[in-house]
């Protein structure tokens, strides 16, 4: 059992459904894998039945509940007292009562179709929790990740739904640091053809490459200066110590749109005249 099932038990709590609403346990067959994989069934008969399943070998015993929230379960020479049970979506969740182990977890297989018990309240939490997967590498989680603008303050979490303490976060088109489990500094990339090679630019606004922004090359700080063919944009970037310290415009090819689009308008201001 993976440790972010005893961090997300506690949370997932707050969504589900307490005991007492006893007709969802009743009268349906509840599926547990134990440690040696093997497959037992439970059935809560609305008499105060428990009929246990394994391998073909049923065991008779009882169950009675107990409000608030215990469950006192008796087969064979066993008798149990769970606590703090409840029910979410499917999953009914059994804790040993003055016991701190990963609590018993049953699944209904009319709900978690595959087994996967793990897979099913790690999806569940990400969908009640609003969370999105940022990166997959480290299998790292942010709260609702937006993809126009950046994620200053957001918290982020770890495969064990745990805060990151520290990390640094290289996307196709984001650079993220995270201190003290928030996102302390988002940079946008940008990728530049220049004469001398690709030119990856990591700039703090995401429309504008400007003076400061960082620049590197094969992931390390780029030096130099760095000259631009035919771009929209730029003539040349000048570089130092993988910082922008001047960006020389590409004015020829500025001017030459903005006539183009200049005799554009008049062009339609005149048909929409004549028109008339």
């Amino acid at each position: 059992m993976h440790l972010f099932l005893k961090n997300l038990i506690p949370r997932l709590k707050q969504y589900s459904t307490e005991l007492s609403r006893i007709e969802q346990l009743v009268d349906k067959t509840w599926l547990h894998t134990d440690d040696y994989n093997n497959l037992i069934s439970y059935r809560f008969l609305r008499d105060g039945t428990l009929l246990i399943t394994n391998n073909g070998i049923v065991e008779e015993g009882t169950f009675v509940y107990l409000p608030p929230d215990s469950l006192y379960l008796k087969f064979g020479e066993e008798k149990r007292m769970f606590s703090q049970n409840f029910i979410i979506n499917g999953i009914l969740v059994l804790q040993i009562q003055s016991r701190t182990e990963t609590p018993f977890i049953l699944y209904d297989p009319k709900v978690v179709l595959d087994g996967d018990v793990q897979g099913y309240l790690k999806s569940l939490f990400l969908q009640r929790q609003g969370l999105d997967l940022l990166d997959k590498t480290q299998n790292f989680y942010i709260e609702r990740f937006n993809k126009l603008y950046d994620n200053i303050g957001k918290t982020v979490y770890d495969e064990n739904f745990e805060p990151v303490s520290a990390a640094s976060i290289s996307l196709p088109s984001r650079y993220i640091e995270v201190v003290g489990g928030v996102v302390k500094k988002e940079l946008f990339k940008t990728f530049l053809q220049s004469e001398d090679g690709i030119l990856e630019v990591r700039s703090y606004d995401r429309y504008t490459i400007a003076e400061g922004d960082l620049v590197f090359v094969d992931n390390q700080p780029a030096e130099g200066s760095f000259r631009f063919k035919g771009h929209a944009d730029f003539k040349r970037i000048d570089v130092m110590g993988g910082v922008i310290t001047s960006i020389k415009q590409n004015w020829d090819l500025a001017i030459a749109v903005s006539l183009l689009i200049a005799t554009v308008i008049v062009v339609v201001a005149l048909y929409a005249l004549l028109g008339h």
